[in-house]
């Protein structure tokens, strides 16, 4: 399990320690005084168990986008990758034949290219961190046979 989503309950345990303490360095009280938090009833923050849910359903989001490639003529024989381009465009990572059309799709589906760009960004918020702090880029491969969603 991925420490990351419990980096917010972390923070909101140690919020009050931070105000005392920011509190403490202003009034001059020791460490041990920021350290003793006044008698309060706990916060109590219940896992749900339950996986982050997707800002897009991912099986809408497909069926809508090899429409749209059927609409256009695009050939999915050859498997097409898709992925953000770090500027805040969608660009087809390697070679395709119908690249530029594809692209062009992205540039003028504004709805499109938000709903690609939600599921990359939850994609790659549940990815585990790496030791070496490197990230690894989301990937949507789509052919004829179905999509999968990878990183490189």
């Amino acid at each position: 399990m991925s420490l990351s989503p419990l980096l917010p309950l972390a923070g909101m345990a140690l919020k009050p320690v931070a105000e005392r303490a920011i509190e403490g360095l202003t009034n001059g009280l020791s460490f041990l005084d920021i350290l003793h938090l006044p008698d309060s009833e706990p916060t109590k923050v219940e896992p749900s168990g339950a996986p982050p849910t997707p800002p897009v359903d991912l099986a809408e989001f497909s069926k809508r986008l090899r429409e749209r490639f059927a609409e256009l003529g695009i050939d999915l024989k050859s498997p097409l990758r898709l992925k953000l381009d770090g500027r805040g465009g969608i660009m087809v990572d390697g070679d395709h034949p119908d690249r530029v059309v594809v692209e062009s799709l992205f540039q003028t589906d504004q709805n499109l290219a938000e709903q690609f760009a939600a599921v990359a960004t939850f994609a790659t918020s549940q990815q585990p961190a790496h030791d070496d702090f490197t990230a690894e880029d989301f990937r949507l491969a789509i052919d004829q046979r179905g999509e999968t969603i990878g990183f490189e």
